[in-house]
């Protein structure tokens, strides 16, 4: 037997016209969309201002047994969670904008978009009960 026995073809996958599989590049990771790094931060930031401001109204009305709604201290509560529904408005919108832009990761574009918009939801939320309480 020489070198060159085969009785099964085991070796006809190194003929010549044998082409290799091609190497697949390796995808490279994309950077972040600056805007849904903003936008997820805005949501974060709107939750801690709408939170704190809940507990703030939560000792106000503790420790004072009747509030009039004029009272210069309950217009800044809703001063505060109205601005804290407009960071969330805001940061929506980045979310928006993170969630289109191309050749970017769209991560935290699609968590600060649903973040934001719950925030945006709460305070609507918020606002109609308040309405149906007083």
């Amino acid at each position: 037997m020489g070198d060159d026995y085969d009785d099964d073809g085991q070796y006809d996958r190194y003929d010549d016209d044998y082409e290799r599989p091609k190497r697949r590049r390796r995808r490279r990771t994309l950077p972040h969309s600056g805007p849904g790094i903003v936008s997820t931060a805005l949501g974060v930031l709107a939750i801690l201002v709408i939170f704190l401001t809940i507990v703030a109204a939560g000792a106000m009305a503790a420790n004072n047994d009747d509030l009039p709604d004029n009272d210069p201290r309950i217009i800044t509560v809703g001063a505060f969670v109205l601005a804290g529904a407009g960071l969330a408005v805001v940061g929506g919108i980045l979310g928006l904008v993170g969630v289109l832009v191309r050749g970017r990761n769209k991560l935290f574009a699609a968590v600060g978009l649903s973040v934001n918009g719950c925030v945006v939801l709460g305070v609507v939320l918020l606002c109609i009960l308040g309405a149906l309480a007083g």
